[in-house]
C-alpha cells in the first residue's frame, strides 16, 4: 500500500511541479484516499500548477473533484499578516492546469476569485478538502465556506497552518479543533473535532 503511495507521488513529480514534501504527499494521499469511501465531493482550493490535485485525482475513485483557483496567482494580500508572500504570488496558466486534467473523469477546473466561484457548488457537500491558499482572507473564505458544506463524517487538510495569516484565519474560528499531521505543515479538521 505505502509502494502504490510512492509509486503515484513519483508519477506526479514527473508530470508538474509539486510543492509538498515527500511526507505532506503521503499524508494527502491517505487521506483523500480513506475519505473516497465516504459521502460527499472532494475539493481543493489553491490549485497552483495542479501536483496536489494530482495526488487526489489519483485516488478520489469515482468523486466529483472541483478544482479552485483564480489562476492569477494570490489574489489578495494583507502586508501585516501575510509576511512573505505577494499578490499575483503562484500564477499558472488555466489552461496547462486543464490539460493535466483531460483524462481524469469527474475533475472540474473553476477559474476565478474564491468568493465568487463557490456559488458553483453551493447545494454540494463534501468528505474531502485540501485548502492550500497560503494567505489570510483566502484561508478564512475557504474554511468558514466548506466548514457549512462538509459531510458529517468529512475531513478538511489545510496546509502551511504555521503561516501567520493561516493561523489568525483558524483563530477567528474560536471553538474549531485541529489535529496535527506529524512531521508536516498540515492540520486536519473534522466536524466531531470541532463539535467537542
Amino acid at each position: 500500500m505505502e509502494n502504490n503511495l510512492q509509486d503515484i507521488l513519483k508519477s506526479v513529480r514527473a508530470r508538474t511541479d509539486l510543492l509538498l514534501s515527500d511526507p505532506e504527499a503521503i499524508a494527502l494521499l491517505k487521506l483523500a484516499r480513506e475519505s473516497s469511501s465516504k459521502k460527499g465531493s472532494f475539493a481543493e482550493v489553491g490549485v497552483y500548477k495542479g501536483g496536489s490535485a494530482l495526488l487526489i485525482s489519483e485516488v478520489k475513485g469515482l468523486k466529483d473533484l472541483y478544482l479552485f483557483d483564480s489562476f492569477e496567482g494570490i489574489p489578495y494580500v494583507d502586508l501585516s499578516l501575510d509576511v512573505g508572500f505577494k499578490r499575483g504570488q503562484y500564477s499558472e496558466s488555466f489552461l496547462k492546469v486543464i490539460d493535466l486534467f483531460k483524462n481524469y473523469k469527474s475533475v472540474f477546473v473553476i477559474p476565478g476569485d474564491f468568493r465568487e466561484t463557490m456559488r458553483f457548488v453551493d447545494q454540494k457537500t463534501f468528505s474531502f478538502v485540501h485548502i492550500d491558499v497560503d494567505v489570510f482572507w483566502s484561508a478564512l473564505d475557504s474554511i468558514i465556506f466548506f466548514l457549512t458544506h462538509l459531510d458529517q463524517d468529512g475531513v478538511i487538510l489545510i496546509h502551511d497552518i504555521g503561516a501567520p495569516g493561516i493561523r489568525k484565519a483558524l483563530s477567528f474560528l474560536k471553538d474549531l479543533k485541529m489535529k496535527r499531521i506529524p512531521n508536516t505543515s498540515y492540520g486536519e479538521i473534522s466536524l466531531e473535532s470541532a463539535s467537542g
